[in-house]
């Protein structure tokens, strides 16, 4: 039997559904070309401000336990103009569509930003509101921010959520189906401390700003795309703890049409990506199922009534 492992996402196809998520790993043509190389359906950039940052003090990176980290890297990155070199450098080397993660302090940065990646080569456009719930009016910016993108750049835009809690995800999924997203990416990681016993004192540089990635957040990641899919009918990638064919899979199930691995493939290397594959290829022969796409929300009918597959190919989103 074969399997179609291709994947659609506003009108752009992934020859699978398993991505690099955006990290360490995208910031630059050569890591990215590994990862592509290494079968990776797409390639989510380091998250790029306008200007460079050179992020929190360090340490920036503490693993607690095997395959989990806690992080306060604070986003460094070259900037715009650095990055649009970077992307054009991998677009030499790669086939895989790019996603350009996008984060701003304000509007006008954002205005400036995306019709930069964008002319890059970047084939669709993730904007990071990590830290959303820290400004006064969250759900404007939200709003206004997908809405003015939109109106500068002709590639598909979507938004990355993050919250502890899946009600919320599911209100601002609807605010930014409503402001014109394209698609959706659930989770982000979730903030976290770590505090050394013997000195008291934290272990990170930014102790204020650490957040935690990893299976353990899987759980929340899956349950905050149910949520969201049984609220929205756009496409949603999924992202949180995915390190193993099954994660991706449940993820699908839940609703996502695609998957996000960051973390993983961190730790575990690029090899990661050809294992979850494999797995899937394996899952998908034995349960019959001839393409990946259909996996997309086939458990929401046990969860409300709903599967989103007729939907998917329906839409051709």
């Amino acid at each position: 039997m074969r399997v179609d492992l291709r994947i659609r996402i506003g009108g752009v196809t992934f020859p699978n559904p398993v991505l690099l998520g955006s990290g360490p790993l995208g910031r630059n043509a050569w890591s990215m070309a590994v990862m592509a190389k290494a079968g990776a359906g797409g390639i989510v950039t380091k998250t790029i401000s306008l200007q460079a940052r050179e992020g929190s003090p360090h340490p920036r990176v503490f693993s607690p336990t095997p395959f989990v980290l806690v992080n306060s890297s604070g986003g460094p990155n070259p900037g715009l103009y650095a990055f649009q070199e970077i992307i054009r450098s991998a677009k030499k080397e790669i086939a895989v569509p790019i996603v350009g993660s996008l984060a701003a302090r304000s509007l006008d940065e954002l205005l400036k930003l995306a019709p930069g990646v964008a002319g890059a080569g970047a084939e669709l456009l993730e904007l990071n509101f990590k830290t959303l719930a820290e400004r006064d009016h969250p759900e404007k910016f939200l709003s206004s921010s997908i809405r003015a993108v939109k109106s500068e750049v002709g590639v598909p835009v979507g938004a990355k959520l993050a919250s502890h809690y899946p009600a919320e995800v599911s209100k601002l999924a609807s605010i930014a189906q409503e402001a014109g997203a394209n698609f959706l990416t659930l989770i982000n990681t979730v903030p976290a401390l770590a505090i050394d016993i013997e000195t008291f004192r934290p272990k990170l540089g930014n102790p204020m700003g650490a957040y935690y990635s990893g299976p353990a957040v899987k759980p929340l990641a899956v349950k905050c795309i149910a949520e969201a899919a049984r609220t929205v009918n756009i496409p949603i990638f999924g992202v949180g703890g995915c390190a193993k064919a099954e994660d991706a899979i449940e993820m699908m199930l839940a609703g996502a049409r695609a998957v996000q691995v960051c973390t993983a493939a961190m730790i575990q290397g690029p090899a990661v990506f050809r294992e979850i594959l494999s797995g899937m290829v394996d899952y998908l022969v034995r349960k019959g199922i001839p393409r990946a796409e259909d996996l997309c929300g086939k458990a929401l009918l046990h969860l409300s009534g709903r599967s989103l597959s007729e939907d998917f190919h329906r839409t051709g989103a």
